[in-house]
């Protein structure tokens, strides 16, 4: 569905994956104090894909692991492996547990991807976006326009939207700010009252981020999606003539004719704000445990060139909303080194599809994985497993390579030369 040809995808095995995929998405969506699920909510996702990948082994169609696949096995190997040196030097029981939970899902992710193509994963994720974006909208509707009309004077930290399940205002911005990317470019290869419905729900999917007051989710998802349609003007003129006197005639529409405009944005974002203002509050304290993070360098939780294990007891106990800081603390500078190693790779390479032909399927790998980076400066959840989010960016990591190259070995050689 992410590309016209993925409609006409009407393999068993690749319907079969579709909609499990969907449901495991839209179950991670449903986490939060309040959520009927409880801890299960963050887990049964995973016993979902495990379930997918199960029934591929099962089906008898036999499927090996080819050099790409085997090259992403090996990066997650050995991540999981520095994380597991320390939390065995640590003694750390919960963040062994959550290494080998980590381990297990990227190998149940490399098996699934000589069942699944890209196209179906990103309409899987747009398709569970839009189910989790109307969902919480109609169980906190009262209270979502509430907090969105209190982010025009500025929130109160304590009133910052949570979703009817009261999920972290950091973690909705989080899930909010990956779908409202994903459901942009899904609405590029759909038509009809499907595009603009989707268009909807992206835009209501930013209007959670903004009532969450979650900033980073906010500007990263805008943001990637921008840088990512500029990509695709680069090469066009005339597009990059429109794109450039558009957004000058806009910035220039608001400063003339409505100068409140920035105290309003101001106040939407808390820029000012004692508590969470860009000025007085070192970004929301987060600065503060920043340097207390980096001092530890060194000691136990984080012996920097492994790590100090997955959610380590440190890092359970201090809240740091950095991933960089975080894997870097989880799994030393090895891991740190090849997890953003393998998204620069893979970002290198959808930019590069994205140069010789626009295809929407690249578009919504590349915005995903700018919103990653960018948002992972004030945000952990860069290499989490807790979250769709945070699943899907594992997803690409993992399969992107492997399915894009089948893809094109199995393309005719006169459609690969256009």
């Amino acid at each position: 569905m992410i590309s016209r040809e993925a409609t006409a995808d009407k393999s068993p095995t690749s319907a079969s994956t579709y909609w499990p995929l969907v449901l495991a998405f839209v179950i991670g969506g449903f986490s939060g104090e309040k959520s009927p699920l409880g801890e299960a909510g963050q887990w049964a996702p995973l016993l979902v894909l495990a379930a997918i990948a199960m029934w591929t082994v099962t089906r008898g169609a036999s499927y090996r692991l080819d050099a790409a696949n085997r090259q992403a096995v090996v990066v997650g190997v050995a991540i999981c492996a520095s994380s597991m040196i320390g939390a065995f030097i640590a003694s750390d029981e919960a963040s062994a547990i959550y290494t080998v939970l980590m381990l297990l899902v990227w190998l149940v992710i490399a098996l699934m991807g000589g069942r699944i193509s890209l196209d179906r994963m990103l309409a899987s994720f747009a398709l569970a976006a839009i189910i989790l974006v109307w969902s919480f909208l109609a169980l906190s509707y009262d209270d979502f326009l509430v907090r969105l009309q209190l982010s025009a004077v500025g929130l109160a930290p304590e009133s910052r939207y949570g979703g009817p399940f009261e999920i972290h205002p950091n973690l909705l911005g989080h899930i909010m700010g990956a779908s409202a990317g994903v459901m942009f470019w899904y609405a590029t290869s759909v038509y009809g009252l499907r595009r603009w419905f989707t268009i909807v729900s992206c835009g209501v999917a930013l209007a959670m981020c903004l009532a969450a007051s979650s900033r980073g989710g906010l500007v990263a998802s805008t943001a990637a999606v921008g840088v990512t349609y500029l990509l695709t003007a680069i090469e066009d003129r005339r597009r990059r003539t429109h794109v450039v006197i558009a957004i000058f005639a806009i910035a220039g529409a608001v400063l003339i004719f409505v100068p409140e405009t920035l105290d309003a944005l101001s106040n939407m974002l808390d820029l000012t704000s004692k508590d969470r203002g860009l000025a007085d509050s070192g970004l929301s304290g987060r600065t503060e445990l920043w340097d207390a993070a980096i001092a530890r360098f060194g000691s136990i939780s984080a012996p920097i060139v492994w790590g100090g294990g997955f959610r380590n007891r440190w890092l359970n106990e201090n809240i740091v909303d950095n991933s960089y800081i975080v894997i870097l603390m989880e799994t030393g500078a090895v891991g740190l080194v090849l997890w953003i190693g393998r998204i620069l790779q893979i970002l290198k390479r959808s930019i590069s599809s994205i140069f010789r032909a626009a295809r929407p399927v690249d578009l919504a790998v590349t915005s995903h994985l700018l919103f990653s980076l960018a948002e992972g400066v004030v945000n952990r959840q860069l290499l989490a497993i807790g979250n769709p989010a945070s699943l899907l960016t594992i997803m690409i990591v993992i399969l992107y390579v492997p399915i894009r190259a089948r893809s094109d070995e199995a393309r005719p050689i006169d459609s690969q030369s256009r």
